[in-house]
């Protein structure tokens, strides 16, 4: 589901209604009125505090984008501009802000009653505030990946530029560690799995970025492969990209360059040899959302297509990818989406002529009237 508030483009991944009827399940209530409550608590409870770092975020010059998932939420962002540490700082705070000053509200307004509100009335608020109140100063703690780690990496990164990131994922670590273990003491065994899997991801970014700076030295010419690629010198970015993916020893860089080969070839018509490098990229390395999709596209699949380019959209910065979507969007009779996609900045990272390519696609679709609005803006 998308739709767009103030501006900002909202996705709801239906993982998302999933984990909120697990938790109600938890909860152990039973009526459908309970239900429904805590699931509309939970959605504006995850969406008010991904709009904080989204209106924060907006101040500083950035395009927000919001997606509710399965873990609950994150805001990313349609461009990039360098913030600060201290700027930094003030997108990781206003999520969890939010939260806490609306379940304080929330708490403060209970405290005040004269008498016991009735059965669900009583539930409401407390799912309100456990949801808001807890939720963001759980959000807090300072482990990466949630907000409180990223303001302690925003920390050591001020105090030592150079050194800071890994000092804070060693921070964050530490303190992850402990908290496992008075998880456990305290006989939350599901809170414990959660800060595990919270340092699992912080250590496999680590080494993510020990393999980028150990192989610096391709990166000069993978750029130039991916200025040929822009350029549509779809040969030479393929014999470019096929030196690399023999050159690179990081399953990251040989990914990166086996997905540029593969979009190489897509470009250049060669379909079969695009899948073919796309089937042979190196064991562990994630799929190229974005060429899947748009091998699908170009097989008449633009439903299947959708599923890989919305994931791509979060992940790739290719330029391809937006477009691609838009097209995927427009197959599909979902104009309304299209609009908003573009509102939200998409248009600024696709490739020039993109908006009259895009209006052509319409008009193929039978949709004049999503056409003139492509061109008009």
């Amino acid at each position: 589901m998308r739709f767009n508030i103030l501006g900002i483009p909202v996705r709801v991944s239906p993982m998302f209604a999933v984990t909120a009827l697990i938790l109600w399940q938890i909860g152990r209530e039973s009526s459908l009125e309970s239900l429904a409550i805590w699931v509309l608590v939970m959605f504006s409870g995850v969406l008010f505090h991904e709009f904080g770092h989204a209106f924060a975020g907006r101040a500083y010059g950035l395009k927000p984008n919001v997606e509710l998932h399965g873990m609950g939420g994150v805001t990313w962002w349609s461009n990039q501009v360098g913030l600060s540490p201290w700027r930094s700082i003030v997108v990781s705070v206003c999520g969890p802000l939010v939260g806490i000053v609306l379940g304080g509200l929330a708490y403060a307004y209970v405290g005040s009653m004269a008498e016991a509100p009735p059965e669900l009335t009583r539930y409401a608020l407390s799912s309100f505030i456990w949801v808001n109140l807890g939720w963001g100063l759980f959000n807090l703690v300072p482990v990466l990946p949630l907000d409180g780690g990223n303001i302690l990496r925003s920390v050591c990164i001020m105090v030592s530029p150079h050194r800071g990131r890994d000092a804070a994922d060693l921070l964050s670590t530490v303190v992850g560690v402990g908290l496992i273990g008075l998880s456990l003491m305290a006989d939350q065994p599901m809170l414990a799995v959660f800060f595990g899997y919270f340092i699992w991801v912080t250590w496999k970014e680590r080494k993510r970025r020990g393999e980028r700076l150990a192989e610096a030295h391709l990166e000069p010419r993978f750029r130039k492969a991916v200025v040929a690629l822009n350029a549509r010198r779809f040969d030479e970015a393929e014999q470019m990209a096929s030196s690399l993916v023999k050159e690179a020893e990081s399953v990251a860089m040989k990914a990166a360059a086996s997905g540029l080969m593969a979009w190489a070839r897509f470009g250049s018509g060669d379909l079969e040899g695009a899948q073919t490098a796309l089937d042979e990229r190196p064991a562990g390395a994630p799929l190229d959302g974005g060429l899947q999709g748009a091998l699908l596209l170009r097989q008449g699949e633009p439903e299947m297509a959708l599923r890989h380019l919305e994931g791509a959209m979060q992940r790739s910065e290719d330029p391809q990818v937006p477009e691609l979507l838009c097209v995927a969007l427009i197959q599909v009779g979902r104009g309304a989406e299209v609009m908003a996609l573009l509102g939200s900045g998409a248009q600024g990272r696709m490739h020039k002529g993109a908006s009259a390519r895009l209006a052509a696609e319409a008009r193929r679709s039978g949709d004049d009237t999503l056409a003139d609005r492509i061109l008009n803006g």
